[in-house]
């Protein structure tokens, strides 16, 4: 039998960005902190696991990938880009428990750090093999998982390899010219959502009164959501609103994945009234323990008798995440649905095994020809 796969991804996270370091003169709770360096218990969470290897060995290396510019991370580099994209889906309006698709190859820079920024964050990440490219099986798995956003490769104008029952390349289609390739991930997305490059809303017009309402008569077309700064909107799809993709160059409707990175971000920084454990801190600049993250309260803007107002509904949190979090689902090639795994029941599944081997030390070179 003969699969037709994606030999890369688009490699977005192929740029090597610098932050600056975050300054904080209070710390935390004791009794918040997780466990040091070195200690990690028997069934520990993605990210403890993460956190020790980081704080134990930030640089020893742990991953390469060969066809995305022979790209080499460490492991403290590891969690310098999944924080920062964790930070930045807590940012963008994602909570914990929110459910991503990603429909990105298993062994991409880009879905490695993506595992563990859902990990982090208390998402849920669904999972659905790059080799579906039914329509109507994504459609079903975005409905099905109530995804919020999901993770396509933006740019797979590259050689397809193609491989036999056994795993062996027997065409590699070197030859052909690229812009006979298609986004064909991204195209699948505008084809179940058509809204999604851009919608009609309606113009305005003066009533009676000589104040501006909707007027139907009036139909005005938008770009995209995306460019406007608004949250996408499709009423097959209510729990929808985030598309990203990988490639480097913008795609009309969609995010950059790597304009998602956030990092030093004040996701990572509480300030006083944040609610910890239920109570709200007292100090300004304190850090979380290494695996939380600070989620930003609800604020609704209105405005009252001509005059702007502010409410803030909720107030902000920190998320610690649990070995007993649901953390990944993994749907087959028909749309079914699987069982919802925690942190240690997903290492030990196909879609997070190369992380698995990650976290276990093992180095790994997943788009090595071997």
């Amino acid at each position: 039998m003969i699969a037709r796969t994606a030999a890369a991804s688009s490699g977005a996270l192929r740029l090597s960005l610098r932050s600056s370091s975050m300054h904080t003169t209070q710390p935390l709770n004791s009794a918040l902190t997780s466990s040091p360096a070195g200690s990690v218990r028997g069934m520990a969470t993605v990210v403890e696991r993460l956190n020790d290897l980081a704080a134990t060995l930030p640089h020893k290396d742990a991953v390469m990938y060969h066809k995305q510019n022979n790209m080499k991370w460490t492991f403290g580099e590891l969690k310098k880009y999944s924080d920062a994209l964790a930070s930045g889906l807590i940012e963008l309006g994602i909570r914990p428990k929110d459910t991503i698709l990603s429909w990105l190859p298993s062994h991409t820079a880009e879905q490695h750090v993506l595992q563990l920024a859902c990990s982090r964050a208390g998402f849920v990440l669904a999972t659905l093999d790059s080799a579906v490219t039914d329509e109507k099986v994504v459609g079903k798995v975005l409905k099905d998982s109530k995804s919020v956003a999901v993770f396509v490769q933006g740019d797979t104008r590259i050689p397809f390899e193609v491989h036999d029952e056994n795993g062996n390349v027997v065409d590699d289609d070197a030859g052909m010219d690229l812009l006979e390739y298609d986004n064909v991930y991204t195209s699948t997305i505008e084809a179940i959502m058509p809204n999604l490059t851009s919608f009609e809303y309606h113009g305005k017009k003066l009533d009676e009164k000589g104040e501006w309402t909707a007027d139907p008569s009036n139909p005005q077309i938008a770009q995209n959501f995306v460019d406007h700064g608004l949250s996408f909107s499709n009423s097959d799809f209510p729990d929808f609103k985030f598309p990203v993709q990988t490639g480097f160059d913008k795609i009309n409707g969609f995010y950059n994945y790597k304009h998602l990175m956030a990092f030093n971000s004040d996701s990572l920084l509480m300030y006083k009234g944040c609610l910890v454990n239920g109570k709200p801190i007292k100090e300004d600049g304190v850090l979380p323990p290494p695996d939380g993250v600070l989620v930003r309260g609800t604020t609704n803007v209105s405005f009252v008798k001509g005059e702007l107002v502010t409410e803030e509904v909720d107030p902000d949190w920190l998320h610690i995440p649990k070995e007993t979090d649901t953390v990944s689902v993994e749907y087959d090639a028909s749309g079914k649905k699987g069982k919802a795994m925690n942190h240690e029941e997903a290492l030990k599944s196909d879609s997070w095994k190369l992380m698995n081997a990650i976290l276990n030390k093992e180095y790994i070179e997943p788009q090595s020809a071997a």
